[in-house]
This record gives structure tokens, sequence and C-alpha cells, in this order.
């Protein structure tokens, strides 16, 4: 595995976060538990990525670590029960989109009641 490689591909992935989440570097560090700093050195080659690294990308922001390391299959890791290409696309847009994510997850707790009223004024908006 060639290291210039691998700095190239978590470069990509943390210009992903920042444009597609919204996330800064030090909200990368906060959600991986490490500092800002063990960032920018990833960024520049100066701390090799580890396994264990590359699986929390995996884990916490669903980048493979397989694509990370190795350059294997999609950047994006999904679950193979997570649904066809359809599927992922809708996911995609939710997750770039800003304020979506919270949006539909104030959503899911509306009542079936709030739920109809909310429904009937996207409607009406999109008419």
């Amino acid at each position: 595995m060639n290291e210039v490689e691998i700095q190239n591909r978590i470069n990509i992935a943390l210009k992903f976060l920042k444009e597609t989440r919204g996330l800064n570097q030090n909200q990368i560090a906060q959600k991986l538990a490490v500092t800002p700093g063990t960032i920018t050195r990833l960024r520049n080659g100066e701390n090799a990525l580890t396994e264990s690294m590359a699986l929390l990308f995996e884990y916490i922001f669903g980048i493979s670590s397989r694509w990370l390391i190795y350059g294997e299959g999609e950047m994006l890791f999904f679950p193979p029960n997570i649904g066809d290409k359809q599927e992922i696309d809708f996911l995609h847009r939710i997750y770039s989109r800003k304020g979506m994510k919270m949006l539909i997850e104030n959503i899911l707790c509306l009542s079936d009641r709030d739920l109809a009223v909310i429904q009937v004024t996207v409607e009406k908006l999109n008419s």
C-alpha cells in the first residue's frame, strides 16, 4: 500500500465530509475522539493511517476502511442490506443537503395528525 495514495484518499474523504455533511476538521476529530492535530498529521502524511482509525471512519462516517487503506471498492460503505441504488442515492441526497437529516429526525417524532398537516402543507408548496 502506497502511503501517498492513502494520504490522497484521506484528503478526499475529509473533503467529502466537509462538503456533504458540513463537518469541519475539529468536528471530525471530535467524532473520531482524536485531536485536530491528529487529523492534520493524517492529511499531511505525517501519521500513518492505522487499521483501527480506518475502521472508525467506516463506523462513524460510512467511509469504507478497505477503500481508505487499499483503494478497493467504493469510498462509501453500505452494508449489504441497505437497499438498492435508488435508496442509496436518496440517502445521499438527505445527507448532502444541510439540515435535512435533522428535519427528517424531527418529522419522525411527530404524531400522525401533525404529520398529515405537514404533508398537506408540503403538497401546497409543491403545487
